[in-house]
């Protein structure tokens, strides 16, 4: 009899149905076949689990991972201790490490801050401003005043057209709270308005009777939003929005805090989910932007604000950044570096 993997000729004793001559070729055979198997480095047998099966050596995977593969740090070139289980896909042994070769890296040179200003540019159009180098998010948008004298300076140089951030006291304005709100029928638990209409909106939950500059807002609670990143219907209103040349401002009732601290949806934690909020503003930059009001009373203040803007406006200003809370930009952009 012929062994199933190897081709050697081998001797049936009891087994009638016996198709390889070891264990060893049996368990190569199935391997082969089975992606989510390994093949141990040390005895060549096929496992799934590395920790179970490392318990026959009497070996832990520390041990295993440094002695047979070992991953060195691109910037000490020193072996990096084994911690976890995406061992080998770690580049630097320390945080010290990453931000040194950070820093001698080109990409916080001038020379590739002026290439993705142009980059920007040319992918989304119009005006530079800082807010699409946030939502771009390769750097932050402070990294150019330590190496110009101005972002204006840099957009100068690089020769692309920028826009100069709105100033605050826009949004500190008094409006003209007697102009009429038209809401969407479908909204449960409407604002409070002085005068107001119930109609059926295609797109957003509010805008203006008497202004329509192609602004409309969209109201989530932290729960509705937790719901909807995920899905396409979300997805689908805001490329029929961009269809229109409008802008979509989505007013969450609550704070990033709150969002943070919020139990765990479905599979998916709190923090994985706002890192798909993150991840949805940036590819949707030039027709949407999320603000975190803080609570209902602040978000039916800012319907008036941004309902009178035109969508050319609201693409160069960051809003959270204008809405004046701090603690929320280094949760929601990061930590300048």
């Amino acid at each position: 009899m012929n062994c199933k993997y190897c081709g050697e000729g081998f001797e049936l004793k009891n087994r009638p149905f016996q198709v390889f001559c070891t264990t060893r070729c049996k368990s190569r055979h199935y391997a082969i076949k089975d992606k989510s198997t390994k093949e141990c480095v040390i005895c060549g047998l096929a496992f799934k689990s590395v920790l179970h099966h490392l318990k026959t050596h009497n070996i832990d995977a520390k041990t295993y991972w440094e002695k047979y593969f070992p991953n060195f740090c691109v910037s000490c070139e020193q072996l990096i201790e084994y911690s976890h289980n995406r061992y080998s896909k770690l580049k630097f042994c320390s945080r010290d490490c990453a931000s040194k070769h950070t820093k001698r890296k080109k990409r916080y040179e001038k020379d590739y801050l002026l290439n993705i200003l142009k980059e920007i540019h040319l992918k989304y159009g119009g005006a530079v401003t800082q807010k699409s180098i946030a939502t771009d998010g390769r750097v932050a948008a402070s990294t150019y005043y330590s190496h110009f004298n101005s972002f204006s300076e840099a957009c100068e140089i690089a020769e692309v057209p920028h826009q100069a951030p709105i100033k605050p006291h826009k949004f500190e304005e008094p409006v003209d709270t007697l102009l009429t709100v038209l809401i969407d029928s479908r909204e449960k638990i409407p604002y409070k308005f002085k005068a107001w209409k119930k109609v059926t909106l295609k797109e957003g939950d509010y805008c203006l009777e008497e202004i329509n500059t192609g602004v409309v807002i969209e109201r989530k609670s932290i729960m509705d939003l937790k719901g909807c990143i995920l899905g396409k219907r979300f997805q689908n209103e805001i490329n029929r929005v961009r269809k229109k040349k409008g802008y979509v401002v989505i007013l969450v009732d609550g704070t990033v805090q709150m969002f943070m601290k919020g139990a765990v949806y479905g599979k998916l934690s709190s923090k994985a989910l706002f890192h798909f909020v993150k991840k949805f503003e940036s590819e949707n930059a030039d027709v949407c932007q999320f603000l975190f009001t803080g609570g209902r009373e602040q978000s039916a203040e800012l319907v008036y604000h941004f309902c009178i803007l035109t969508p050319d406006v609201l693409k160069g200003v960051d809003l959270q950044e204008l809405y004046g809370n701090d603690e929320l930009m280094d949760y929601y952009y990061g930590k300048p570096t």
